[in-house]
């Protein structure tokens, strides 16, 4: 499977979320969806955010394709973080190579679904050596 089919099936769709993205913990988007595509620049910040000090993104909050989204919960035992901007959200995970992002943007995805949908890619590709 490409990168871009990952974030397809696991990330886009009824009770999942609206997009995403996967990105290296070095930056560089790896696929995204049109609606949740970080920049070459945020994408190395948030790698190396999630690399380092994943609880730091509480106080930076974290930017996507030009949209700053407040972090409003980070475990960073488990290496995750959830976010919101208005109606919209994004759910962050890491694994060992990775940065998994799941998008959301209007009440027909529960921040709750988008999460548990990302957590499963993320297991994915974990279990993968990923």
């Amino acid at each position: 499977m490409s990168w871009q089919s990952y974030v397809d099936s696991f990330l886009v769709g009824a009770g999942k979320g609206m997009g995403g993205a996967i990105i290296g913990l070095q930056g560089g988007v790896w696929a995204a969806s049109a609606n949740c595509t970080p920049s070459a620049q945020e994408s190395v910040a948030i790698g190396t955010a999630c690399a380092s000090n994943i609880a730091g993104l509480q106080q930076t909050g974290v930017v996507i394709g030009g949209k700053k989204y407040m972090i409003t919960r980070v475990d960073a035992d488990e290496g995750t973080a959830m976010g919101k901007k208005g109606a919209e959200g994004i759910s962050i995970y890491k694994t060992k190579k990775a940065v998994i992002i799941g998008y959301f943007s209007d009440a027909s995805v529960s921040a709750g679904q988008n999460s548990d949908a990302t957590y499963k890619c993320a297991k994915y590709l974990m279990d993968a050596g990923y």
